[in-house]
């Protein structure tokens, strides 16, 4: 091959052409190493400014969120805080609107109507407006219920524990005489709600009314409900959990539990305590806080009560002074009172059951006077301790009436010691549906009460010939077969 040159090193030398070849393939390949270094730098400053502004893409829309998120969160706060803390005037509003409805699902719809109207500004309230009117649309459908017609169901301390009271001891029989058990006392409640049956107080049957002229009158109530329902007043006997009860499984007393309302103490074998609904009292409150319509305008049971063991379940009768000591017995009447005064505003009544559980009907005068008088003194006390209740009825004794089924007249010196003590309404035991005797004149209701216990359910289920109970409820339903049976008469 001929020669050739090339520049090595600056000077211009001889060189073959294989040398030349090879020099051109390195002068090739540095530029090729050049430009792909040149590539690279390119696609790395390409990447950095992406980086750089997706970077502050990404900030901004972070930035974005977090900003949102705090203002909403403020607006939520500021919203929520505004329902929370409505104005005076919207509160008073709300708190109106929501107490209407309580008193117009208890049929107290005049109540419901006036303090609807209370609110400002409530004739141009949509809301307002529209709950006076359908109230006002109800009313108009309301009948009124014979006062002749109201039947009254009573029961003694319910039976709680079963085991324990039907355990073949000398109490047993008596027990399961009288007394009805819990579970009895929900079924039964549960059937009259489902028949229709509403309870009401012996004042809507009858009272004083206070005339524009100021004349005071003794007249029948106006009991108005929906077609259909019936009208009932019930009533329990002996709320004193007696000292011969203790140990069979009933509570000790009525006590004002956390939350302010009516429930039972109950003590257990091993010293513990369980509070809760144990008995009547409490039972019906649970069932009407479920059934307001169960109950018409606010209107709850009696509570019979004798004094020879104290009240409630308190130890309050003059002989614990001694037993208790004076400081004991007195934090026993102070609680007693405690229980009574939130009793009575919870709508619950008092009645006298005699101080010692006499036979008013058989025992003399004297001795009739002589009883009433320990009541009066140990027993009045403590259920008017708030100054403006006034406990005018009184519930006899093994439904002992101071007289038979014909009126009260002034001849009855029983009837007239009774009514000087402020007795208007008398109650004594009758089997019949409903057995009521108003008496204008004489300015007195008396009612025959039906005993719902376990003498009465077994001997009605057992024969079928005896019905004292298929309206109220299907005894076969109701009754607790946990009973020994025969029960006894």
């Amino acid at each position: 091959m001929p020669e050739q040159k090339i520049t090595k090193n600056g000077q211009i030398v001889e060189a073959t052409s294989e040398q030349i070849q090879q020099r051109r393939k390195a002068l090739m390949e540095k530029k090729r190493k050049k430009r792909k270094q040149i590539k690279v730098l390119i696609i790395l400053f390409i990447v950095v400014i992406v980086a750089g502004v997706a970077g502050i893409t990404v900030g901004k829309v972070l930035y974005d969120r977090n900003n949102k998120a705090k203002n909403d969160g403020q607006d939520q706060a500021q919203e929520s805080q505004a329902t929370q803390q409505p104005d005076e005037k919207e509160l008073y509003r709300q708190q109106s609107i929501a107490q209407a409805e309580n008193l117009a699902a208890g049929y107290d719809y005049d109540g419901a109507i006036a303090l609807l109207q209370t609110v400002d500004n409530y004739e141009n309230d949509t809301k307002i407006s529209g709950l006076i009117s359908k109230y006002n649309n109800i009313k108009g459908t309301l009948v009124e219920y014979d006062i002749s017609n109201v039947t009254h169901i009573f029961f003694h301390t319910l039976i709680n524990n079963c085991d324990k009271v039907f355990d073949g001891d000398y109490k047993e029989s008596d027990y399961n005489q009288v007394m009805t058990t819990v579970e009895e006392f929900n079924a039964i409640m549960q059937s009259m709600y489902e028949r229709g049956y509403v309870l009401v107080s012996l004042r809507d049957m009858a009272g004083y009314v206070t005339h524009e002229d100021g004349t005071v009158t003794w007249e029948k109530g106006s009991i108005m409900l929906p077609e259909g329902k019936k009208a009932f007043v019930i009533s329990e006997d002996d709320v004193s959990y007696y000292e011969y009860m203790e140990g069979d499984g009933y509570p000790s007393c009525l006590c004002i539990g956390e939350d302010g309302n009516i429930t039972n103490k109950l003590i257990n074998d091993d010293g513990s305590v369980t509070y809760g609904s144990f008995d009547m009292v409490p039972l019906l409150e649970d069932f009407i806080r479920a059934h307001p319509d169960f109950s018409y305008k606010g209107a709850r049971g009696y509570i019979a009560l004798t004094g020879y063991d104290g009240v409630l379940g308190y130890r309050t009768a003059d002989k614990y002074k001694e037993s208790l000591g004076e400081e004991e017995w007195a934090n026993q009447v102070e609680e007693a009172k405690k229980v009574a005064n939130r009793l009575l505003e919870q709508g619950w009544e008092f009645a006298s059951h005699s101080w010692g559980h006499r036979y008013y009907g058989q025992i003399s005068q004297s001795q009739l006077q002589e009883d009433a008088q320990k009541w009066e003194a140990q027993v009045r006390p403590i259920l008017e301790n708030n100054g403006t209740y006034k406990v005018d009825t009184i519930i006899f004794a093994f439904g002992d009436d101071i007289g038979s089924w014909t009126p009260y007249t002034t001849d009855n010196e029983r009837f007239n010691y009774l009514t000087s003590l402020g007795f208007h309404y008398y109650c004594n035991v009758d089997s019949s549906p409903a057995w009521v005797q108003f008496n204008k004149d004489l300015q007195y209701l008396r009612q025959g009460r039906r005993n719902l216990d376990g003498q009465r359910m077994y001997y009605d289920m057992i024969d079928d010939s005896v019905d004292h109970l298929s309206d109220l409820f299907d005894v076969n339903q109701v009754f607790d077969k946990r009973r020994p049976t025969p029960v006894p008469k």
